[in-house]
């Protein structure tokens, strides 16, 4: 129904889904609560949208000089303004890096789908929002990571270098491992198709998606993660039968992520309330992320023209699934109060909603229920 109104209106299906998620969800109806069930089949739908974003990469066209510049610049400023307004606004200093740390990351889901919807998905512009995305996404939960354990306990720089290393040499194992796995892959699929088992190499495509995803969790990077170097890794190969299931898998549980975000919002008045707040970290997400990937993209000798590296730090704005991870953690601690998490939630959905609305008019893009 979200994607159809969106289609509708001639916005991205995702908005759609968004502004259902938040009809049924507590802060309208109340149809449907944002429960742990919602929040495992909703996970579902991040690593099975993010494994095929990650079979039509390439591992040279993510992890570039450019993509890391833009990703980097775009990090720092976004996170030094969001620090810098929660502290204009009264908090705390272990409230304002929450803050702060909460609209770090894009949110790769959005991204990947609009960049799907507008056909930039192969695009050397859309291969650099998703590089930059991608990285932007390893640093921001990096600094999740290490926030919440600082949080817990004193850490020193040799402990903090330790994470973040272990974390770099998670991506380039798993890329080495998923390059070896994808070769006996190849080898199932010929044999399901000779013997009568044409499925068998789409069910063990999934089972490495959600192997590396579950692996990335337990080493305390995202889930998401996992599932995209998991798709990064079998790009390589030609003869992709098993993606046509996972396309299938991901229309229903990619919608019902785009759905949960909306039904992350659990009351309208807070966020209403502290609207001067929510305004306030959008523009810091935005801006941060815009001016940073401007940057980042006019640095070195192929530097970018200015109006595409505005539009490439632009589209890094949306924060969704990481800002409500960040709020929910800082809650659930006690350091984040009712109305600062659900004025963080609503920065989320409305960078959700607002950016993917301006970049469908940037790229004029034809749309398709």
């Amino acid at each position: 129904i979200g994607a159809l109104i969106a289609s509708k209106t001639k916005q991205s299906a995702l908005v759609g889904q968004i502004i259902i998620g938040i009809i049924i969800g507590p802060a309208v109806f109340g149809i449907v609560s944002y429960n742990e069930f919602v929040k495992q089949i909703a996970e579902m739908g991040i690593i099975i949208l993010l494994f095929l974003v990650g079979l039509e990469c390439k591992f040279k066209e993510v992890y570039t000089p450019k993509n890391t510049f833009i990703a980097l610049f775009g990090a720092a400023l976004t996170w030094g303004l969001g620090y810098l307004i929660a502290i204009l606004f009264g908090f705390n200093s272990m409230q304002a890096i929450f803050v702060g740390t909460a609209i770090i990351s894009t949110s790769s889901a959005v991204v990947a789908q609009l960049l799907k919807e507008t056909g930039k998905l192969s695009s050397d512009m859309g291969k650099i929002i998703l590089g930059a995305s991608a990285i932007n996404d390893v640093i921001g939960l990096m600094i999740f990571s290490l926030v919440i354990r600082s949080s817990e306990v004193q850490m020193t720089v040799p402990s903090v270098l330790f994470r973040i290393g272990i974390a770099i040499l998670y991506l380039i194992v798993f890329f080495i491992i998923g390059k070896k796995l994808s070769k006996y892959l190849k080898k199932l699929e010929y044999w399901g198709k000779m013997n009568n088992h044409p499925k068998i190499g789409f069910i063990f495509s999934l089972l490495i998606a959600f192997f590396f995803g579950a692996v990335s969790e337990l080493i305390g990077l995202s889930t998401m993660m996992g599932a995209f170097v998991a798709g990064l890794a079998l790009e390589h190969i030609k003869d992709k039968n098993f993606k046509i299931g996972a396309e299938y898998l991901e229309i229903i549980f990619g919608s019902i992520f785009f759905v949960s975000l909306g039904i992350l919002v659990q009351n309208l008045f807070d966020p209403l309330k502290n609207i001067v707040l929510v305004l306030a970290l959008l523009a810091a997400a935005i801006i941060g992320k815009t001016l940073g990937g401007f940057i980042g993209a006019r640095i070195g000798e192929n530097k970018l023209i200015r109006s595409n590296s505005i539009i490439i730090g632009f589209s890094l704005s949306p924060i969704g699934e990481i800002a409500a991870l960040a709020a929910l953690v800082g809650f659930q601690k006690g350091i984040l109060t009712s109305e600062i998490y659900s004025s963080i939630i609503f920065v989320g959905i409305f960078s959700s909603i607002i950016v993917p609305m301006a970049l469908m008019k940037i790229f004029g893009a034809d749309h398709k229920t």
